[in-house]
């Protein structure tokens, strides 16, 4: 995330988690929760859904495809976009509005949700803190 939403955030107190905080607290309880939905390919939103990205990829056995925060992807069948963090809600807003005609073929999801997020998103874990992950360390 950059220092912007850092300067915005209302909780300035920092974790950085492990890999294996990752793993058990984000990765495992927002794969249970996908799969419930349907999609037959991953965006992974740069740079912070990248890592996510290919290891959902890797789990759910879907293409990877890699977009740009401010690109419009091109949306052909059920998708599933990934990002680290949904918090200002700026990315997911921006993506969502772009692609308004296919919202019905979008599952969006996050490793962490910010209590203060509205966005509507499936994600591993609510935190209020300001997340470092291991791969920004």
């Amino acid at each position: 995330m950059s220092s912007d939403s850092y300067a915005r955030s209302p909780n300035k107190k920092k974790i950085k988690l492990t890999w294996s905080h990752v793993e058990k607290l984000l990765l495992k309880p927002l794969i249970n929760k996908l799969k419930n939905y349907k999609f037959d390919e991953i965006f992974a939103v740069s740079r912070g859904g990248l890592i996510p990205g290919v290891y959902l990829s890797h789990v759910f056995k879907k293409p990877l495809r890699v977009i740009e925060p401010w690109q419009t992807p091109s949306i052909r069948r059920h998708t599933l976009i990934i990002d680290d963090v949904v918090d200002t809600d700026y990315t997911y807003e921006h993506i969502m509005s772009e692609i308004i005609q296919h919202h019905d073929k979008i599952t969006f999801a996050a490793l962490v949700k910010k209590p203060w997020s509205k966005a509507n998103v499936v994600y591993g874990t609510v935190m209020n803190e300001w997340v470092v992950f291991p791969w920004e360390q």
